[in-house]
C-alpha cells in the first residue's frame, strides 16, 4: 500500500484507465507516475477549501463522541471522524 495520500489517490486514478488492468503500478516509468501523481495533488488541492456540506458533516460527526470517556486519544479520534465526514460529504455531492 502506498505510503503517502498523493500516492494513493495516483494509484487509484490511474486504476480506473482501460490499460491499467494489463499492467501494474510498478509497470508505469516515472513520467507515468509522475503524471498520475501530478492529478492527485490537483485533486487534494481542490478539496483544501471545505464545502458547507463538509462544513456540516463535519460538525455533525461530533455526535459520534458523547459519552466517550478515554480522553487521551480524543482529540486524534475526534480529527479523524471530522475528516472523514467532510470527505463522506464530498463523496456524497457526486452521487
Amino acid at each position: 500500500m502506498a505510503d503517502s495520500m498523493i500516492e494513493r489517490m495516483a494509484q487509484a486514478l490511474w486504476s480506473y484507465e482501460p490499460w491499467a488492468q494489463h499492467e501494474t503500478w510498478d509497470d508505469l516509468s516515472m513520467h507515468g507516475k509522475a503524471y498520475w501523481r501530478e492529478r492527485a495533488s490537483l485533486a487534494v488541492r481542490t478539496m483544501r477549501e471545505p464545502t458547507e456540506a463538509m462544513y456540516r458533516a463535519g460538525e455533525n460527526s461530533l455526535s459520534a463522541l458523547d459519552g466517550v470517556a478515554d480522553f487521551g486519544q480524543l482529540e486524534e479520534h475526534k480529527l479523524k471522524l471530522q475528516w472523514q465526514a467532510m470527505v463522506d460529504a464530498v463523496l456524497a455531492e457526486g452521487n
